[in-house]
């Protein structure tokens, strides 16, 4: 699913993130998550996990390209998602891609829900979900 462009001013875009912003009762302006010092079993075991899953296939990573050629197909650039997303969001994201979003092209690594309840594909998935999430907010360190 692509974000359309509707030809707002960027007053208008402005006053409709901050409206976003107080619906969700979040802060405004938007505030990373403070990073702490790198743990770096859990840094390499979420690398592993984003290299296992060919993250790369479809998710541009700062400089680093997708393999996958159409451009059409391509998902966020995930070197941002650092400073763009919260760890929590990640988390529920990867959890069940469809079902946080149905009709997304991302495909469900961990599990799926089934008639109500989530089968997860491994025993660790909490571990497994924790070490990308982990990974991609401290990307660029």
């Amino acid at each position: 699913v692509r974000m359309p462009t509707f030809g707002m001013s960027s007053e208008e875009a402005l006053g409709l993130v901050r409206w976003f912003s107080a619906q969700s009762n979040e802060p405004w302006p938007f505030e990373s998550e403070p990073h702490a010092d790198l743990d770096q079993e859990l840094y390499d075991k979420g690398s592993e996990l984003f290299t296992v899953n060919q993250c790369n296939q479809c998710h541009p990573s700062g400089d680093v390209l997708p393999t996958q050629e159409d451009k059409t197909q391509w998902g966020p650039d995930l070197s941002l998602s650092a400073e763009r997303l919260k760890a929590g969001w990640i988390h529920d994201w990867l959890v069940n891609p469809p079902e946080f979003q149905p009709g997304t092209r991302m495909p469900n690594f961990m599990g799926e829900f089934t008639d109500g309840e989530y089968a997860p594909m491994y025993d660790d998935y909490e571990e497994r979900v924790e070490a990308l999430v982990y990974y991609l907010k401290n990307f660029e360190q």
